[in-house]
């Protein structure tokens, strides 16, 4: 329990320092990129996805990923989309209080990490990065 109340300290500190002074298009696929590079660099097999206002801009599936990652990856952004956090910050937030919140999240959503807002300052969130194809707190990694 220690070691999630850490984590979860953490994920806010990253939310709080990592943040835009803008972010276009052009920025989407510098970011892309530099994921892109490291998830072959390290043979992950992954699928990147990089949103903004809504917008798909950036988009990766690299070598062994599936279509379930694509899956996995829309149902981390509704959950970024809809709480504002990442997905991982809010799956050590609500699973263990999950039927206890009265949070009702059917199965377009998934409580796992690899999705974190894309926050520009003075503004707040206007895209999510995401990741899937790892375990869920490397997923967080990787973006982060």
């Amino acid at each position: 329990m220690d070691n999630d109340r850490a984590l979860l300290e953490e994920i806010l500190k990253q939310e709080t320092d990592l943040q835009f002074p803008s972010f276009s298009n052009i920025d989407a696929l510098d970011l892309g990129t530099i994921l892109t590079q490291e998830a072959i660099k390290n043979k992950h097999s992954v699928v990147i996805d990089i949103s903004r206002y809504g917008q798909q801009i950036y988009f990766f599936a690299n070598t062994g990923s599936s279509p379930d990652n694509e899956e996995w990856v829309k149902r981390k952004k509704n959950v970024t989309n809809r709480f504002r956090h990442s997905s991982l910050l809010m799956r050590l937030k609500l699973t263990e209080s999950f039927n206890q919140n009265g949070v009702n999240l059917d199965s377009s959503y998934a409580l796992s990490g690899g999705c974190f807002p894309v926050n520009v300052k003075g503004i707040g969130q206007i895209g999510t990065v995401c990741v899937s194809g790892l375990p869920d707190t490397e997923d967080h990694k990787l973006v982060v």
